[in-house]
């Protein structure tokens, strides 16, 4: 099973309940488990596998059996086989790669939740949660329409088997007719109920679908958290915490009589708490990344975004060996400016800049207009003609003049040169109003613009974006206290920090402690820094904590990467059967180049990941994000 959500192992636990044998390769005394359950014919499930296998289960996965069957041989020892011994793999690789002959041994499912698949579990539970009693009618109408198709099915099947052992001439057979009557009454009248319930049924739907866009927005944003490990491998979230921090939005959300106006309280409180949960687990030079992609992804969804412009955003396909008209405009500059005036929203861009002069400001999207503000495709090898726009920023104006809602932008630029030089040298473009009838064309289209005239100031402009899309709470720096991330915290839930050069939590945890009653001085606080071993002070005091509600932290765990395996599985166990005050506060270094990263999956995605960084100014935010590590995500 390819498992990421961990939805197949939540249906197969459901499925098999206490039958179920569930081990992890490597844990304690994992080999006496598995011969066990094939020696019992139990249902063997291997969780968290990895793309190598241990060749020690080959013959297991390829049923390499002996003696007629009745046997298989691991390692050195010959272990009975019961016939209904089943075995079942699950990884959380989204992606693994395993050998051809262990795929050909396999019959492989992926649970991978899709968009679409989600939004109607994210439905459900909002229904559940804002009309119980839609979704009580839902799950029993649901459980009746398949007891009346396995009720129809046993009818027909007792129907054929009359028919067939009836002998010589079974209408004279009045038992038989009889039977067959009342067979036929039940079926049609099971039949009814089944149209009744189609039709409640239908109903229903109709009335959940009321708040289909609070779970479609859930749903985007999720998949848009879950992209964040791209950036980086310490951005990994799970759909469970996905789910507890969208159930609590809803509770927050304002309330109202309406229910469309409920709704969209509903959308906003589920796009501010995602964003608020996402962001404190980010460092500063990702988050400007993160709300610029969940604004233009909203748009998108709301179709407010033209394929044309977002390639260009994404490409910037600029003209080249053109010559700037303009002073103010270098020759990459113009060449943007003439490829938006291909466009015909940006059409005589580049004759009102070589002219005439407004200034800036941003309204609404457009997928190419995206993609030339992420990719650039700016035309290569044009002289600019103004002395404001280099090489490259005309071939960006050129590749933009090509695209309708950018025709005649380079002319525009060509023809008002004095005015679009003004704007184009202005201290803050992106403040400003744009020259002549640019001013009014949409916020991404205007973004396409400033991408190709002064792509230094995009960062500056995409705050103002997301600004204006989704509100000033989206980009104002936000420090969150820990007592609140606190209060998110559960016995299996623990606070992971992501450490940051000369910062140290410990202090801000002993504080929270001291308040809450965990110190040193009462036993209560248990501060191991882990190292050569530590792993052992550090497990015993995970198994006193979770026994007596005690608080653990566990720091630098990035130092002892080979046990953090050990310390996954641990976590997991403690938290089953601990004590309700029980808290483990975790901290580790992200590793300076993605191949380093050692942190396992299900300790990030379990955990309330908190990064230690002071917040910078957008000054700085600037400095930072022109890194290689982001270039891409802008100004490729």
């Amino acid at each position: 099973m390819i498992d990421p959500q961990l939805q197949g192992v939540k249906w197969i636990r459901t499925r098999y309940g206490e039958k179920l044998v569930v081990i992890r390769l490597g844990g304690k005394g994992y080999m006496e488990k598995i011969e066990h359950a094939i020696a019992a014919g139990e249902t063997l499930l291997l969780e968290n596998m990895e793309e190598n296998m241990e060749a020690i289960l080959d013959p297991l996965i390829g049923r390499n059996t002996i003696r007629k069957g009745r046997a298989i041989k691991l390692g050195d020892k010959e272990i009975e086989y019961h016939p209904d011994f089943r075995l079942i793999l699950q990884t959380k690789l989204a992606n693994p790669h395993y050998k051809p002959e262990m795929q050909a041994q396999t019959t492989l499912i992926n649970f991978t939740v899709t968009r679409d698949g989600l939004e109607d579990q994210l439905l459900a539970d909002v229904v559940a949660l804002e009309r119980p009693d839609l979704e009580k009618s839902k799950y029993e109408l649901t459980r009746q329409k398949n007891e009346y198709k396995i009720s129809l099915k046993k009818l027909e099947d007792s129907l054929l088997q009359r028919l067939a052992a009836a002998k010589g001439n079974f209408l004279s057979d009045v038992a038989l007719v009889e039977n067959l009557e009342k067979t036929k009454s039940t079926a049609n009248e099971i039949e009814h109920k089944k149209d009744e319930a189609e039709k409640t049924s239908e109903q229903i739907d109709k009335t959940r679908e009321v708040y289909r866009p609070a779970a479609a927005r859930a749903s985007l944003l999720y998949f848009i958290m879950n992209d964040l490990r791209k950036i980086h491998p310490m951005y990994q979230f799970s759909l469970k915490a996905f789910k507890i921090v969208f159930a609590k939005a809803i509770q927050k959300s304002e309330e109202s009589d309406d229910v469309k106006i409920r709704v969209l309280n509903l959308i906003d409180s589920i796009t501010y708490s995602t964003s608020l949960y996402t962001t404190r687990s980010l460092f500063e030079q990702h988050k400007l990344i993160f709300t610029s992609q969940m604004v233009l992804q909203i748009l998108l969804t709301n179709k407010e975004i033209d394929i044309k412009e977002l390639e260009f955003l994404l490409r910037y396909p600029y003209v080249p060996n053109l010559t700037s008209p303009v002073d103010f405009l270098n020759e990459q500059s113009w060449g943007g400016v003439k490829s938006l005036s291909t466009m015909e929203e940006f059409h005589n861009l580049d004759r009102d800049i070589e002219g005439t002069l407004y200034y800036l400001f941003i309204i609404q999207i457009d997928i190419k207009e995206l993609e030339f503000l992420l990719r650039y495709p700016y035309v290569p090898n044009l002289t600019s003609p103004v002395d404001f726009l280099n090489e490259q920023s005309w071939g960006g104006v050129k590749s933009l003049s090509t695209m309708e809602e950018f025709h005649n932008l380079d002319r525009d630029i060509e023809g008002s040169a004095k005015r679009w030089k003004k704007f184009v040298e202005s201290e803050a473009p992106e403040k400003e109003k744009f020259p002549q009838e640019w001013k009014s064309k949409t916020s991404l289209q205007k973004l396409c613009i400033m991408r190709a005239l002064r792509p230094d100031r995009m960062l500056y402009a995409l705050s103002l974006f997301v600004e204006e899309k989704l509100g000033r709470k989206y980009v104002e720096n936000r420090t969150i206290e820990l007592a609140r991330s606190y209060e998110e915290t559960t016995k299996a839930t623990p606070i992971f920090f992501i450490l940051s050069p000369g910062v140290d939590p410990l202090k801000e945890v002993e504080g929270l402690g001291r308040k809450m009653g965990f110190t040193s001085d009462n036993g209560k606080f248990h501060n191991i820094s882990l190292g050569q071993g530590q792993d052992v002070v550090a497990e015993k005091a995970l198994d006193d904590g979770s026994r007596d509600g005690h608080w653990v932290v566990l720091q630098n765990i990035h130092l002892v990467a080979r046990w953090l395996p050990q310390l996954e599985k641990k976590l997991e166990q403690t938290a089953e059967a601990a004590h309700e005050e029980f808290r483990v506060f975790l901290s580790a270094e992200p590793a300076p180049e993605p191949e380093g990263h050692c942190i396992p999956q299900g300790i990030l995605e379990s955990a309330i990941k908190i990064t230690n960084e002071a917040p910078t100014g957008l000054d700085i935010l600037i400095l930072i994000l022109r890194n290689d590590n982001c270039k891409f995500f802008f100004f490729v």
